[in-house]
C-alpha cells in the first residue's frame, strides 16, 4: 500500500520532492527515494510528464481510430515505429474491440494534419480497412484515484482545452519541450539544456504553470505491471436534458477508476476512459453506470487498450 500511495503522490505533483512525499506517505526521504528507484527498475513506473493544454497554445488535438486489414504482426510494427518516430504523434495505443489502433496527432492546423495524412496513407492505405477522426475540444486528466480506492476532493482534474493563448518565446517553447517528457528535470538542468541561467529557468517555469500553459505533472505508469486493464468507453445517448448530462459527468468524474473524459468534435455522444484489475471489475463498474442512467444511455461500445507506444503531451518529440 506504501508504493500506491507514493505512486498516487507523484501522479498529483511528479515535481514533488522526496522530502514533501514522505511526509504525506509517512516513510523517510531516503526510503521514498529507494521505493520509486526500485519502482523505475522494475518497469513499473515508466516516466514522468508534464500535462501541457496544447489546445490552449494553440494546438488542434486530432484523434484517429484504425482498423486494419491484410496486415502481419511485422506490418503492423512498421506503422507503429512510422507514428511514433513523428515528432507530431502525442499518443499511441494498440486497441482490442472494433478498432485496431488509436492515436492521437498534434497539428498546427488543418493543412498540417491533411499533409502529414496524406504522407501516412501514401505508404499505408492497403492496409487501412477504416478511419474515425475527430478533433478534442476538451479532455479532463483525473488523477490516478484506482491507486487508493478512493477520489481525493482536493485534487481535481488537470483540464485541456482552456481559453486564452499565452505569449510564448523560444525559450518557453524550450523548456516546454523538455519538461515535457521528464517532469522532474532538476531546475539547473533545464536551465543548461534552454541556454538560461537558472534564475531565469525558474522564473519561466512558474510563469507558464501560473498562466496554465502547464497544467500539472504526472507519472506514467506500466499498467499491466501492477495488474490494471485499460479500458475506452464510448456512449450513444439518448436526448436527456442537461441536468441528466451533467449527473452522469459527475458520476464518472467521482469514480475512482474512470481515468479521462474527452470532449471531441466527431466523436461519440460522451467518452471515457478507465483503469480496473479485472474484466469482472469493469463489468461491475459498466453495469453500475447503466443502471442509473438507463434514460439516457441508447448504446455503448468497449474498447480495451492493449498496449501504448508512446505519450508526450508536447509537440516536437519522437519516440
Amino acid at each position: 500500500m506504501k508504493d500506491r500511495k507514493i505512486l498516487f503522490e507523484l501522479d498529483l505533483d511528479s515535481r514533488a520532492s522526496f522530502s514533501q512525499i514522505s511526509k504525506k506517505v509517512g516513510l523517510s526521504k531516503e526510503v521514498v527515494n529507494y521505493r520509486v528507484n526500485s519502482l523505475r527498475k522494475r518497469g513499473i513506473i515508466a516516466d514522468f510528464y508534464a500535462v501541457i493544454d496544447v489546445i490552449k497554445l494553440g494546438f488542434l488535438p486530432v484523434r484517429v481510430f484504425l482498423r486494419f486489414s491484410n496486415t502481419t504482426p511485422e506490418i503492423e510494427g512498421k506503422i507503429s515505429d512510422f507514428l511514433v518516430s513523428n515528432p507530431n504523434i502525442a499518443w499511441i495505443v494498440s486497441v482490442q474491440g472494433s478498432w485496431d489502433m488509436n492515436f492521437i496527432f498534434w497539428a498546427e492546423n488543418i493543412e498540417h494534419f491533411n499533409s502529414f495524412w496524406n504522407s501516412f496513407l501514401e505508404k499505408y492505405r492497403p492496409y487501412i480497412e477504416a478511419k474515425w477522426i475527430s478533433f478534442f475540444t476538451k479532455i479532463y486528466n483525473f488523477h490516478k484515484a484506482f491507486l487508493l480506492g478512493r477520489k481525493i476532493d482536493e485534487a481535481p482534474p488537470l483540464i485541456v482545452g482552456g481559453s486564452g493563448k499565452p505569449k510564448l518565446d523560444a525559450t518557453d517553447l524550450k523548456i516546454l519541450s523538455l519538461i515535457s517528457s521528464n517532469a522532474r528535470i532538476p531546475v539547473i538542468e533545464l536551465a543548461k539544456k534552454a541556454s538560461v541561467s537558472e534564475k531565469v529557468a525558474l522564473y519561466r517555469l512558474k510563469r507558464l504553470i501560473k498562466e496554465k500553459a502547464i497544467l500539472g505533472f504526472k507519472v506514467r505508469l506500466n499498467l499491466e505491471r501492477i495488474g490494471y486493464l485499460y479500458y475506452k468507453v464510448h456512449l450513444t445517448l439518448k436526448n436527456a436534458e442537461q441536468k441528466r448530462y451533467a449527473q452522469l459527468v459527475d458520476y464518472c468524474r467521482f469514480h475512482p477508476n474512470v481515468a479521462y473524459i474527452d470532449e471531441l468534435i466527431g466523436g461519440a455522444d460522451f467518452e471515457f476512459e478507465l483503469m480496473v484489475k479485472s474484466n469482472e471489475e469493469f463489468m461491475l463498474v459498466f453495469s453500475g453506470m447503466r443502471h442509473k442512467f438507463p434514460d439516457i444511455i441508447k448504446n455503448f461500445d468497449i474498447l480495451l487498450y492493449v498496449k501504448e507506444f508512446k505519450l508526450i503531451w508536447f509537440p516536437g518529440k519522437s519516440g
